[in-house]
């Protein structure tokens, strides 16, 4: 796991785009992202394969899927989507609290910019027993509060409520 000090570094070097007029260079944005949701796919896999509780809560929600005539297919090919849309989820939460920050809409910067190695340190001095994961959660619990970005994050829309990656992912 990188130091929490190589992080914040890294944090600070994400150059924003404050021009809310500006086109998204989506091959830019592609060649970036989609590392970042293999390794997320990849992580969330592993965790379905070594943690007893995360199977059972996927076998239990597969066959609850099943029941409710939501799906046709077997476990393995419907976790595999599962998985693909849930880390997709994770990567489009944080790509969308990023746009926000770009365009000043929130009070301060929390992933990436000027100010947010400060709130992620900040964050994991107040609770040392949480990590990063918990850090991204939050953010996303506090835009739950927003009515134009609460439909977005909450528990009944968002994905990212129904796995987390590791702490180290």
């Amino acid at each position: 796991m990188a130091s929490r000090t190589a992080k914040a570094a890294r944090l600070n070097d994400l150059a924003g785009q404050p021009d809310a007029q500006a086109p998204l260079d989506w091959q830019l944005f592609l060649s970036g992202a989609q590392p970042v949701l293999k390794r997320l796919q990849d992580d969330l896999r592993t965790r379905a394969k070594t943690s007893p509780a995360v199977a059972e809560a996927l076998t239990a929600r597969h066959a609850a899927d099943k029941a409710d005539k939501r799906t046709a297919d077997s476990f393995v090919a419907w976790q595999d989507h599962f998985i693909e849309q849930v880390a997709a989820a994770w990567l489009l939460s944080c790509v969308f609290v990023r746009t926000l920050e770009d365009r000043g809409l929130l009070g301060h910067n929390r992933l990436a910019g000027p100010g947010a190695a400060d709130s992620l340190k900040l964050f994991l001095d107040l609770a040392p027993s949480l990590n990063e994961r918990d850090y991204l959660l939050t953010i996303f619990r506090e835009l739950t509060r927003f009515a134009c970005t609460k439909d977005l994050f909450d528990a009944r829309h968002n994905p990212v409520w129904l796995l987390t990656p590791s702490a180290d992912g």
